[in-house]
């Protein structure tokens, strides 16, 4: 036996492991199942000695179900990305699977490399997005590869924009034809996220650009409406544009601009002494992002890294996480945003799981954030750590922890968030010890004193600056177009009407109605509107006047203010998430009843509940004429119009009512 092997595991017999000598019957067993183990086949025969372990690890019927699996699935992907025995990424297109190869330029064929991660990112954003067979065969190849760049992965250009746009051909049909005979019918093509913005007329979704839509709607406004200002109660687009993107996700505040204005107001650095005994609390969100991962490492020295990080900084420290995976919240639309619509693989780990994957990725998984998050707390735990975590957002729980350390220790809140700045000024007691907001950047890091802040702003700006916040946008709520926290603030200190309309937002029993009424009527203060004007007339108004000083350029729908029917949902909003923040209360609200709606399993901003423009005059703006446009039964041409892509059958394209282009030479041009 001295020298021999295993047949198994092919390691040493006399290794230590406990010895078995196979019987007949245990042969027999043991070749039945060889076939099971496709990468690892073995044959024994009645009186061999193996490893006792290694022959029931073999024959267990759970590992053989467990690589069946692994079989069926390597089978779906050897099937899904072959054009003819075999996919290799260098060889192959990624999308159509047909053979590629750069030398095909010359032919006309456009291929390329795939030369950055944040392609990879976008095509996985589509095919979740399509989820359609092709998306699921391209996702399959994503997945199998984990990184193309590095995997050298090319793609016909055709291909690639036949995939982005929505055009869907099964593997099947493209198999035997070269790419330039694919054909991508309507029938064929699937429905992307930017189709459910189009706006709808007679049943049928159509997609116009939005600024052309609001130009045509307007424009034909005049000569059917004898009071046109009743046309800008609506929109007069397919999305709120003066609170939405043409995406459809709200737009984007710049949150830290407010604090760099109060910064601005005065002096609100701490330039004291801290003493000893000082407690930080640490915004576990920014801690989770501050430390790079490194690949091949174990989670449980990545975690390990952070506890070290901690120890070299931080005496006394109290950490604070954010909660996934509790249910829809409102802050879906954001993580939305952040994640550009990727969700990473879930991926089961433990303190020996090598990391190899992109932290990025990994952590775009809410299920895999939270498993590392309760991972790390543990061992900030054993560590002697305190660790918290909140059941969603933690800036509520990170201020009011820091207020609460700080009624008996100096307290530090190291963190990035404007959101916590807000929440420490509001929250914070004038009789506590020195309470300091900080960057945990070495760099141009500033150190805010919340105290001496509170006293430069005065107590009743300080009550209603989550006012300001929400209302001029934060994470759930919009950006109003063209107005800037700097100016909100500024309205916030001389206006004493704005103060009391502001006011009600932190009333914690204020009605519905109450909040609309005085959100609108702050919304016209904040858009320059006159005492008593609507936000639809201020509308009317802004439009006339931009069209009679822009002589040079058309109006833009999105730099009116918004509807007064889009903003009621915005100040729905706002109301809600100051809320959020200032009332413990705020379980007994529901979100559904402030501006949001849930689909699916996410809760999304309701924009408005009135359609973009009134029934008759979405009639008009585009025509269905079937041959030439050239009478006035052409809705177009009656109503003063050029046809666009908008109408039906011509497409603004090939009828004699479309704009046509004239093409002067250069004069300049000589040939030298």
């Amino acid at each position: 036996m001295s020298g021999s092997n295993c047949v198994i595991c092919n390691e040493p017999l006399e290794n230590g492991q406990v010895l078995i000598t196979i019987r007949e019957k245990g042969a027999k067993t043991i070749n039945e199942v060889s076939s099971k183990h496709r990468h690892q086949n073995v044959f024994v025969v009645a009186g061999q000695i193996l490893h006792q372990e290694c022959r029931k690890k073999y024959t267990n019927a759970k590992e053989i179900q467990k690589i069946g699996k692994e079989n069926t699935d390597n089978d779906r992907f050897n099937r899904l990305t072959r054009s003819s025995q075999y996919f290799d990424f260098r060889e192959h297109c990624l999308f159509c699977g047909q053979s590629a190869q750069m030398s095909d330029r010359k032919y006309g064929i456009e291929v390329y490399p795939v030369r950055t991660f944040e392609f990879q990112q976008k095509i996985d954003a589509i095919c979740k997005d399509r989820k359609d067979s092709w998306a699921a065969d391209v996702l399959a190849k994503l997945e199998y590869a984990q990184d193309l760049p590095a995997a050298d992965a090319i793609y016909h250009q055709k291909c690639s924009v036949n995939f982005r746009t929505g055009k869907n051909i099964p593997i099947s049909s493209m198999e035997g034809k070269c790419i330039d005979e694919f054909v991508f019918k309507r029938k064929n093509q699937v429905t992307t996220l930017s189709s459910k913005l189009n706006i709808k007329v007679d049943n049928e979704e159509i997609s116009v650009d939005p600024q052309l839509l609001f130009q045509r709607l307007v424009t034909t406004a005049n000569t059917m409406f004898p009071d046109v200002s009743e046309v800008f109660k609506y929109e007069l687009s397919a999305v709120p544009a003066a609170l939405f993107e043409p995406s459809g996700l709200m737009r984007q505040a710049q949150k830290s601009t407010l604090a760099d204005e109060i910064w601005n107001t005065g002096s609100c650095v701490f330039s004291d002494d801290l003493g000893t005994d000082v407690h930080h609390v640490i915004d576990g969100g920014s801690l989770i992002q501050r430390i790079p991962w490194k690949k091949g490492a174990t989670f449980a020295e990545i975690c390990q890294s952070y506890i070290d990080h901690i120890n070299n900084r931080y005496p006394i420290p109290i950490i604070v996480f954010d909660g996934y995976g509790s249910g829809p919240t409102t802050k879906d639309h954001v993580h939305e945003r952040r994640s550009k619509g990727v969700t990473g693989t879930h991926i089961s780990f433990k303190d020996s799981t090598p990391f190899k994957s992109k932290k990025e990725i990994f952590l775009a998984n809410g299920e895999n954030k939270q498993n590392f998050i309760n991972m790390l707390c543990n061992k900030m735990d054993n560590e002697g750590f305190i660790s918290l975590q909140a059941a969603a957002d933690a800036d509520v729980l990170i201020a009011s922890t820091a207020v609460r350390y700080a009624s008996c220790y100096p307290t530090v809140v190291v963190g990035e968030d404007t959101d916590v700045l807000i929440l420490l000024l509001f929250h914070a007691e004038e009789n506590s010890k020195p309470l300091v907001f900080q960057s945990d950047k070495i760099r141009k890091s500033k150190v805010w004193d919340i105290k001496k802040t509170k006293e430069l702003l005065g107590n009743e700006i300080v009550y209603l600056l989550p006012f300001i916040h929400a209302i001029t946008g934060c994470d759930t709520t919009s950006r109003l177009y063209g107005i800037g926290k700097k100016e909100g603030l500024k309205r916030l200190r001389e206006n004493a009407i704005f103060r009391e309309l502001a006011s009600v937002f932190l009333k914690q029993d204020a009605t519905s109605d109450d909040v609309i009424q005085s959100g609108q009527s702050a919304l016209v203060i904040l858009y320059g509107g006159e005492t008593g004007e609507s936000l639809d007339q201020l509308r009317y108004r802004k439009f006339n006047h931009k069209v009679l000083t822009n002589s040079l350029s058309c109006v833009h729908v999105q730099s009116l203010p918004p509807t007064s029917e889009a903003a009621s949902q915005h100040c729905k909003r706002a109301y809600y998430q100051i809320q959020e923040w200032t009332n413990d209360s705020v379980h007994m609200f529901s979100p559904s009843d402030w501006g949001w709606v849930l689909q699916g399993t996410s809760l999304c901003p309701i924009r408005t509940i009135l359609p973009p423009a009134p029934d008759k005059l979405l009639h008009v703006i585009r025509c269905k004429c079937k041959s030439g446009c050239d009478t006035r039964r052409c809705t177009c041409r009656k109503n003063g119009l050029d046809c666009s892509s908008a109408c039906s059958e011509c497409k603004g394209l090939n009828c004699s009512n479309c704009k046509v282009l004239e093409i002067h030479e250069d004069e300049d041009d000589s040939d030298i």
